[in-house]
């Protein structure tokens, strides 16, 4: 009888722990496969605490003071870090003032974003953010190498900003058209890795 109620105390007190071994310590943010296989549970399913608030905040500022009311950004980043839906609610409950636009993140699914070549600003993190399989998210990872390889000419860097785990994201402008050169490379590019997938072989730019 004994035995019985300490058996019972040792399986409490086991299951109390994995409960909260999910909701204490820091987030990772890789998954460690060997502790998900032994315990059923993650580490990086913790919540997210932000330190970088203001630093948020002042990206914020900036749009808001350098776009024009017809100008739209881009958002070449797609981890829980930085992310499209992340700029557009830093002001939660308050829309932005500025325009964001939609981003493709998968692939397979969204696949290339012609009307990327039309922001007037776009936000490059470094180092590369991604949120799935990173052969998944080729237009994440080759916009990002190219741009910050400058390649991309006529988009010229205007003001850095520094958020959590040691993530820069870095503000462009087009000043100019893109190059045909560019363009090209990025075909090129896409229709080597993905043939056969016309969302991802169809890239035009307007010209504008």
């Amino acid at each position: 009888s004994y035995l019985k109620y300490i058996g019972i105390l040792m399986i409490v007190i086991l299951f109390s722990s994995l409960s909260l071994f999910s909701f204490t310590g820091p987030r990772l943010q890789v998954t460690h496969i060997q502790t998900q296989m032994l315990v059923g549970l993650s580490e990086n399913v913790r919540p997210i605490v932000r330190t970088d608030l203001a630093e948020l905040q002042k990206i914020d500022a900036y749009l808001n003071a350098a776009m024009l009311p017809s100008d739209y950004v881009y958002t070449v980043s797609s981890s829980h870090a930085f992310n499209d839906d992340i700029l557009r609610n830093i002001n939660l409950p308050k829309a932005p003032t500025y325009n964001v636009s939609g981003a493709a993140h998968i692939d397979k699914r969204d696949g290339f974003p012609n009307y990327f070549f039309d922001a007037q600003y776009i936000i490059v993190a470094t180092p590369t953010q991604t949120h799935v399989e990173v052969d998944g998210q080729e237009v994440i990872t080759y916009l990002t190498s190219a741009i910050t390889a400058g390649k991309a000419e006529n988009l010229e860097p205007q003001s850095k900003f520094y958020i959590d785990n040691g993530i820069t994201l870095t503000v462009y402008k087009k000043t100019s058209t893109y190059s045909p050169e560019f363009i090209k490379l990025i075909q090129t590019h896409f229709k080597n890795i993905y043939p056969g997938y016309p969302n991802l072989n169809n890239i035009t730019y307007s010209g504008l």
